[in-house]
């Protein structure tokens, strides 16, 4: 997971920036919290928490005035696995609605349960979000939480 997360990630980064690319757009993931000063990356699949967090670092070097790191929790849609397609959206989509009518952004601050407070996205919008990053200089480099996803990642006229 490592080297597809980091390494990966961190050689294209580098090459890009080498290239003269002017922004660059970094699918990283939401960070979990389990308790104060605790993270899911420290204990759970430690290998990609740890390459995506070292990928934003490097993001942060390569592209200071023009990087993004889109920062999604569970991302829906279509998941082929193998001959069979999964349908995420039909979790997603019920469980971003209810999340909607509650103040989602201060509970996913919450130890251990704010997890489930992360207000899932459908895939469409994230990659919406990742090309404003790309193509509109009013973009702010840094991080991009899952709330600024949706707002960069709406579908013109929404």
């Amino acid at each position: 997971m490592y080297k597809t997360c980091g390494e990966a990630n961190i050689l294209l980064m580098k090459a890009a920036a080498a290239a003269g690319v002017p922004r660059f757009a970094f699918i990283s993931v939401h960070e979990f919290k389990l308790s104060r000063g605790w993270h899911a990356q420290d204990f759970l699949l430690k290998g990609y928490f740890q390459g995506k967090r070292d990928a934003e670092a490097e993001l942060a070097v390569s592209f200071p005035t023009g990087g993004v790191a889109l920062r999604p929790g569970f991302i829906h849609g279509e998941r082929d696995v193998g001959s069979v397609s999964l349908p995420l959206s039909v979790v997603g989509t019920p469980w971003a609605k209810l999340l909607s009518a509650l103040p989602s952004q201060s509970l996913a601050d919450l130890p251990i349960v704010g997890a489930a407070f992360v207000p899932p996205v459908p895939v469409e919008v994230v990659g919406r979000a990742a090309v404003a990053a790309v193509l509109d200089a009013s973009v702010p480099p840094g991080i991009m939480d899952v709330w600024q996803i949706q707002k960069y990642g709406a579908a013109p006229g929404a």
